[in-house]
């Protein structure tokens, strides 16, 4: 399999900091784990220098790289391998830029982006952000898997939304959907495009009152979409059964993927 991650190169000019969901745990042995809690991740090193120890403790991004070598300057060591050591947490997503991490912070989804940086290098996460922030999200059935789903990606900043379903709002569906006593009776995709709104007023999901039967019918309801390049699709239907209509969503999903640019 072709890696296709781009190698990034620390800058020595660049002050760095372990990233706030990144724990430095001294474990036995002059062993440290670096633990990524989002993911639940340990990278592990065996560190001797007790001043290598002593400057990822107190890394906090007031002190650039050459900064940190020259008031580690009586140390060898620093001086020869602090490059080396910062571009291996860098590779593994342990520290990052304070200019990039003060963006984070005061972004409104930072802890989004803070959970996407145990995967990407800081100086591309804005940008991979608002490539997914902009993807068209396919949720087929809006019942009590699919309204969970689109009001999480909605609190996580994706705005827009393609809403499949059929069906209305029955007392039963209130203990395991994100639908209320106001709501019985009405078809669940007016329901949930009135919670989408109170969450946030620039989404307006299109909607399809259709129960997913056939491949062609979906054919149809993929062909009606506006032209776009990012199409994540989400099957939440079970009608007949989840894998009747996961059948006909992947078959529509691979003929749509061939589609010329």
């Amino acid at each position: 399999m072709t890696n296709n991650v781009k190698f990034v190169a620390i800058n020595p000019n660049y002050k760095y900091r372990l990233r706030p969901s990144v724990g430095f745990v001294p474990l036995q042995d002059d062993t440290y784990d670096f633990f990524l809690s989002s993911t639940r991740v340990s990278k592990k090193l065996k560190i001797i220098d007790k001043k290598l120890v002593e400057i990822i403790s107190n890394l906090d991004g007031s002190l650039s790289v050459n900064e940190l070598k020259e008031k580690y300057k009586d140390s060898e060591l620093i001086q020869n391998n602090l490059e080396m050591f910062f571009q291996k947490l860098y590779d593994w997503n342990c520290i990052e830029n304070f200019e990039v991490a003060k963006q984070i912070e005061n972004n409104p989804f930072r802890r989004v982006l803070n959970f996407f940086s145990d995967f990407l290098k800081d100086e591309v996460i804005i940008e991979k952000w608002k490539l997914l922030q902009n993807t068209t999200v396919c949720i087929v059935g809006c019942g009590a898997v699919g309204s969970w789903i689109v009001t999480l990606l909605a609190q996580s900043g994706f705005e827009k939304f393609v809403l499949i379903d059929n069906d209305i709002i029955h007392e039963s569906n209130l203990n395991r959907s994100l639908f209320n006593k106001n709501q019985i009776g009405k078809p669940k995709l007016e329901a949930l495009s009135e919670n989408l709104l109170k969450l946030n007023r620039a989404i307006n999901p299109i909607k399809f009152s259709e129960k997913l039967e056939n491949t062609e019918q979906y054919k149809k309801i993929l062909e009606n979409l506006p032209s776009t390049n990012n199409l994540i699709v989400i099957n939440c239907a079970d009608y007949p059964n989840v894998d009747t209509t996961s059948r006909i969503i992947a078959k529509n999903c691979i003929i749509l993927n061939s589609y010329p640019p």
